[in-house]
């Protein structure tokens, strides 16, 4: 379920969790890709000590949800982890499993063999409808991981930029990176701030922005702190650098950036997805809640999430989200696991925050579908209710 929301509407989003397990045909309808993995940092080997992930998509295209079973196998399988060894996929969607290799200090150099086992169970009935049966599809990813002492630290910056920002904001470095190396980098932002023309240096700043995995790309931000500017147009001269390693494209370079009055960058976000769980919830259950986004205002922003969470129709709990740096036209995913105690309907009502603002709503009234004749009388239903309101931040220095 998706939307896009404009300034100043406020907008419902609920999704419905089922329960009941229906019986999925057998066929011969998952796979993964890509079909093999090498984590070989690049040519150059992964460091001994060091960590590395990569993503395998599982591919669901029956049309009953599945669940898979993950088992990690081969001389380095220990190495291997993934978030949980059970998921569960929609029919007709494919799901991303994060799979992280972390090499031990002893490793010696090498090249060493895994295994991903990926096991969908399929229950069909037999020709006359009567008894069915279980049908195993598995599914393997073989895995390589080359080992090596030797640490590879370069980055490729493909775009620097420096957005907008309000008087009294923060002044941010949006930095567009490959890591080409074997390690996690950080590169490090160091600028100065002149007037317009260049002939008033206004400050020196600095920040570092966060880690960036190897062999992947992403988009960095450094916070370079507050500035106390009146409105107008800046130049300033920046360098990207890395402690020990090497920087491609980082500069120096000279850019502008302008301050605007107070109410003049408007926070907007658009394709909000929220799901509660993945469609089953039994007693006891982790529930994992996911709120995704876009950024499509027009400077960065510090987003989290506060609700509270209903039972029966009675509020109990208060649940929030740890707020995370959202770049310009940035998508992000706001995760944060409940535990269902009990047996019961339940509810999520809350709202996006910026920084230590918050929404406030008052709770939906939800009519929550039960069916009668639930599989397990543990089970749960659960519902989600999303009420977020686009709205200017008053103040960027305050997020």
């Amino acid at each position: 379920m998706s939307l896009r929301w404009s300034v100043g509407s406020t907008v419902f989003v609920v999704v419905s969790l089922l329960v009941a397990a229906v019986p999925t045909e057998a066929r011969s309808l998952y796979g993964a890709a890509p079909a093999s993995l090498r984590f070989d940092g690049g040519g150059e080997g992964l460091l001994r000590g060091g960590t590395a992930e990569r993503v395998v998509s599982l591919q669901n295209q029956g049309e009953e949800a599945t669940t898979f079973a993950i088992s990690l196998e081969g001389d380095a399988g220990h190495w291997l982890s993934v978030a949980s060894d059970m998921v569960t996929v929609p029919g007709k969607t494919t799901h991303p499993l994060a799979i992280t290799v972390s090499v031990p200090e002893t490793a010696a150099n090498g090249v060493y063999e895994a295994l991903v086992r990926i096991t969908p169970a399929v229950a069909s009935h037999d020709a006359e409808g009567g008894a069915s049966s279980t049908i195993v599809q598995e599914i393997l990813v073989p895995i390589k991981v080359h080992v090596t002492d030797t640490q590879s630290l370069r980055l490729t910056m493909t775009r620097i930029s420096v957005p907008d920002l309000e008087v009294g904001g923060k002044l941010f470095v949006e930095l567009d990176a490959t890591n080409d190396g074997n390690v996690a980098a950080a590169p490090q932002v160091n600028a100065i701030v002149h007037d317009e023309t260049r002939t008033q240096q206004l400050a020196m700043v600095s920040g570092r922005a966060g880690g960036l995995a190897p062999q992947t790309s992403g988009r960095l931000m450094a916070d370079l702190g507050t500035l106390t500017l009146p409105v107008g147009t800046y130049s300033i001269r920046l360098l990207a650098s890395l402690p020990d390693g090497e920087v491609s494209g980082g500069g120096p370079r000279d850019l502008y950036f302008d301050v605007l009055p107070e109410g003049t960058l408007a926070m907007s976000f658009a394709d909000i997805a929220v799901a509660f769980g993945d469609g089953k919830a039994k007693k006891g259950d982790l529930v994992p809640i996911r709120i995704t986004f876009t950024n499509t205002g027009l400077s960065p922003a510090v987003v989290g999430f506060k609700g509270l969470i209903s039972r029966d129709g009675q509020p109990f709990e208060t649940f929030s989200i740890e707020a995370i740096e959202t770049a310009t036209g940035a998508t992000q995913t706001l995760e944060g696991f409940w535990r269902a105690e009990k047996t019961g309907d339940y509810g999520l009502t809350g709202a996006l925050t910026i920084g230590p603002k918050r929404v406030e709503t008052a709770p939906s009234t939800l009519e929550v579908p039960v069916k009668k004749d639930s599989p397990a009388p543990a089970a749960l239903s659960l519902v989600v209710a999303l009420a977020a309101l686009v709205f200017v931040a008053r103040r960027r220095g305050s997020l």
